[in-house]
């Protein structure tokens, strides 16, 4: 069954490189070794033809346990015997005070996955029917709605490539036997016996409870995820469809009139899925009625914004923004570049470079870089841009130019010679 189940996985994706998240535990140790089984010419028949499997193993050193070192060696060792590469991921900080120890490992762990995964691979985790059991059960105490309770999917895009979990169909009594059959050797982590942590609790103390009353009930939750993911998808269909009336800009912006005319509870769905496509997070019942609240219901002139972790929702000229959280903008920056080396300006993704600045437009090869400066907008400069008769503010082109008002102050400033010569991503001056 473990192998079968992977086989419908390559067959299905047809991977370059296959990277197996390995624990050690039991559950990675049966998908390592079913895995292993099909790195071979010829092991999956494809219509006429046969694929060739490359298999790697990840095993991420949370640093947790004093056996941790132990653990990694195991990985190490298992892989080896399997002719399978096993590469070791330490992660370098701790979770923070207060922080789920839980949320930091998993966060840390897929971290470490996505600097493998590159287009056309497949990374594989052993989770399995049980672990889609707890999490529906996870997700309904938190709750949740269909998205949720769809807890975990088969796929989803991930990193370059795929995330795939094959054996969500699963049970672990059929991963035991597979490993008791291939005399399969395997670490237990005895942090999972602590029940402290939500997901043990549930495993050791509600499950065994309802196992006495519903014997199957792993598969009859693992099945109601499923059709709650089948209606999520029907969802997320029909929302595709309807932003085309929230019409969305280039910057992914939803326009708020439009959003308006509809009842708070499409509002919301819009809103979830307008916000998970950007941020793969999924904004929470007390943010949506925040956003409706503070953001959709403020006047047409004002500028409100609301944080949500590492992300913002801003709210300008009858448009709803989300992009992540910005820096804070240093007073008095200013920067002599010679152009020879990139330079990273603190509030700017992209590095700036010539060939950057030409590709905007700014004519680089007239310009004494002996005397180039980058800055940031301090207030009352002024400026030409090419194709208008007279100089103006800086103020009144950036709001000519359409820049939004969180990018003003945070903008590079190309200044030669003390005269301002480009406003990096809005527009280029006039070079005498």
């Amino acid at each position: 069954m473990p192998v079968s189940a992977i086989i419908s996985v390559l067959s299905q994706f047809k991977p370059k490189t296959v990277w197996v998240g390995f624990s050690g535990g039991l559950d990675s140790a049966v998908l390592l070794h079913a895995a292993s089984s099909l790195c071979h010419p010829g092991a999956v028949q494809q219509n006429s033809g046969s694929l060739s499997i490359n298999v790697q193993a990840i095993h991420v050193h949370h640093g947790l346990s004093p056996l941790a070192d132990q653990w990694a060696q195991h990985c190490l060792n298992e892989a080896a015997k399997l002719n399978i590469s096993c590469h070791i991921e330490r992660l370098a900080d701790k979770p923070k005070s207060g922080e789920s120890i839980e949320h930091w490992a998993r966060e840390g762990r897929y971290a470490c996955f996505a600097k493998y995964i590159k287009k056309d691979d497949l990374l594989l985790t052993a989770h399995h029917q049980d672990d889609q059991a707890e999490t529906v059960l996870l997700q309904l105490m938190r709750g949740a709605g269909p998205k949720g309770l769809s807890a975990m999917p088969a796929f989803n895009t991930f990193s370059e490539g795929i995330h795939t979990r094959p054996f969500l169909t699963i049970s672990r009594q059929e991963l035991e036997a597979y490993a008791k059959q291939h005399g399969l050797v395997f670490v237990e982590d005895h942090s999972n016996q602590d029940t402290r942590f939500d997901r043990n609790f549930i495993r050791h103390q509600v499950m065994p409870v309802l196992k006495q009353r519903w014997p199957s009930c792993n598969e009859l939750i693992s099945r109601a995820a499923q059709n709650c993911a089948e209606q999520e998808q029907v969802l997320q269909e029909y929302i595709e469809a309807e932003t085309l009336i929230c019409p969305q800009t280039k910057t992914q912006s939803l326009a708020i009139d439009a959003l308006l005319h509809f009842s708070s509870a499409k509002q919301n769905l819009l809103l979830r899925t307008w916000a998970h496509k950007i941020s793969q997070k999924t904004p929470g019942r007390q943010l949506l009625e925040s956003i409706r609240r503070n953001l959709l219901s403020a006047a047409k002139d004002a500028e409100p914004y609301l944080k949500w972790g590492d992300w913002e929702f801003h709210r300008y000229q009858a448009q709803l923004y989300l992009i992540q959280a910005l820096p804070e903008v240093p007073q008095n920056y200013s920067v002599r570049w010679d152009g020879n080396k990139p330079l990273q300006v603190p509030t700017w993704p992209e590095l700036l470079s010539k060939e950057y600045l030409a590709n905007q437009g700014l004519e680089v090869d007239k310009l004494d870089w002996t005397q180039v400066t980058v800055k940031l907008r301090q207030g009352g400069e002024r400026c030409h841009p090419k194709g208008r008769q007279h100089s103006q503010t800086l103020k009144k082109c950036l709001q000519e130019y359409y820049v939004l008002p969180w990018l003003r102050d945070r903008m590079p400033l190309i200044y030669c010679a003390d005269k301002l010569v480009m406003a990096v991503g809005a527009f280029v001056c006039i070079i005498k």
